[in-house]
């Protein structure tokens, strides 16, 4: 009887075990990076015979929300990010027990300000841009509603041409993105907003005009370039991957004097630019096969380098060194600060 209780014992235990256990890599994806992502993911599978990962695409809070939640075999092995984590999320990590994550910085994405090829061609900065697309703007002191109708308004070294911008909707990786590279930090520079109560003063920041001159188009970056096509005044906010698609119908304005091009961009000369990240849960290194062997073709150069697949996909590619400096650092599973 008691080899019967025993075995049955080991029996339950094993089933247990083997419903706890995950033989396939589970991933969280934001939005603007999921096809660099999942395409690793295929690849990885094909050349290591390994189950397909399951790449989930949530908003990037909901993203980290879900890697962060927990340990074990439940909760995602790897979030890829547009953006760095930032100290709440690894906070929130460590609160549930996360606490040792490889943070992997896989290339770029540029946002650029396309316009119609043969268009006249302007430079502008941050702070030209701030004044051309915010709500409110601050006049002789005064917040006042944007009177700003010309580029010329703004500065007379501008084109007398109207100010008529389209970008993506306000909940848009893209978006979010050029809010915080380019309104935010042009704020930073305005000393009538440092006076401003800290949460007037992020309203004002982030509140784009809804007068006309600017307008969210809901549709697909293949109308957002017909647009411009038609319209020779028009600006449009889109990812790099997105102009290079139209490159010899549009043209780009420089943002402080540089122009967008992967050179550029990998320099971090280019100002408006996206890095992703890859964040590793290597507390899961031993919980599901496969951690290491993905983290091996995401940063080997058939991927990520200067003739890789993903770089067909959009991705601008990081400087050599910088590659080897990352793909160290990710192989050998090195922790990041907490």
């Amino acid at each position: 009887m008691k080899f019967v209780i025993f075995g049955a014992t080991v029996l339950i235990t094993a089933l247990a075990s083997a419903a706890e256990a995950r033989n396939h890599l589970h991933i969280v994806s934001s939005p603007g990076d999921f096809v660099f992502t999942s395409k690793v993911a295929e690849s990885f599978a094909r050349e290591y015979r390994q189950p397909t990962p399951v790449v989930r695409r949530t908003g990037s809070r909901t993203t980290v929300r879900k890697f962060c939640a927990g340990i074990g075999v439940d909760h995602p092995d790897i979030v890829s990010l547009p953006r760095p984590m930032q100290q709440a999320e690894i906070d929130e990590c460590r609160r549930n027990g996360v606490k040792r994550i490889t943070q992997i910085k896989v290339g770029y994405e540029a946002i650029v300000l396309a316009r119609q090829r043969g268009a006249f061609r302007f430079d502008v900065n941050k702070a030209h841009l701030f004044k051309a697309l915010a709500k409110e703007v601050p006049v002789d002191g005064r917040m006042v509603s944007n009177p700003y109708r010309k580029w010329s308004d703004i500065d007379p070294l501008l084109p007398p041409i109207p100010i008529r911008v389209i970008g993506p909707r306000s909940d848009s990786e893209i978006r979010h993105a050029f809010v915080k590279l380019v309104m935010v930090e042009a704020c930073r520079t305005v000393p009538e907003l440092a006076a401003l109560d800290a949460p007037l003063r992020d309203k004002v920041c982030t509140t784009f005009r809804d007068d006309g001159a600017f307008r969210a188009v809901a549709r697909t970056y293949r109308d957002t370039a017909r647009f411009l096509e038609r319209d020779s005044a028009r600006i449009a906010i889109m990812p790099y991957s997105v102009y290079e698609e139209w490159d010899e119908a549009l043209t780009t304005v420089r943002v402080d004097s540089v122009a967008p091009t992967p050179a550029t961009v990998a320099r971090s000369e280019y100002p408006i630019v996206c890095p992703f990240f890859v964040y590793v849960k290597t507390q899961h290194y031993d919980r599901v096969p496969g951690l290491l062997e993905f983290v091996v073709e995401y940063t080997s150069d058939r991927a990520w380098g200067p003739d890789g697949y993903l770089i067909d996909d959009g991705l601008i590619p990081m400087t050599e060194r910088d590659r080897r400096w990352h793909r160290a650092n990710a192989i050998g599973f090195t922790p990041m600060p907490q």
